[in-house]
């Protein structure tokens, strides 16, 4: 336990690692560009939500993700990863876990 606790206080988040999130998530854009299907689904989704989040891309856009750096991910670590919020998600992970084994259960 002491060992997560560590983990989670002390992210280290690597340059390195940033930079290969960054471009896994830039070629998943080039993927979406590159579908079709894709961008019918981005073009009804903007039509239906607007300027709400809804609307926009899950992945973002190359000069969103471009616009990263160590400094941000570290500052939001440090804003939202606090112990009553790590305590909040593990109940919550729990409750789902739990309701999906109900859920199993009633249709077996």
């Amino acid at each position: 336990m002491e060992l997560v606790g560590d983990i989670l206080v002390n992210i280290a988040a690597p340059e390195d690692d940033l930079e290969q999130e960054k471009n896994a998530i830039q070629r998943e854009i080039d993927l979406v560009a590159d579908s079709p299907y894709e961008q019918l689904n981005a073009v009804l989704k903007s039509a239906a939500w607007g300027d709400h989040s809804l609307g926009r891309p899950v992945h973002g856009t190359k000069e969103g993700v471009n616009r990263i750096h160590r400094e941000d991910v570290l500052g939001f670590f440090d804003t939202h990863d606090t112990p009553d919020s790590l305590f909040q998600r593990t109940v919550r992970s729990g409750l789902v876990a739990e309701r999906s084994a109900c859920l199993r259960n009633l249709t077996n």
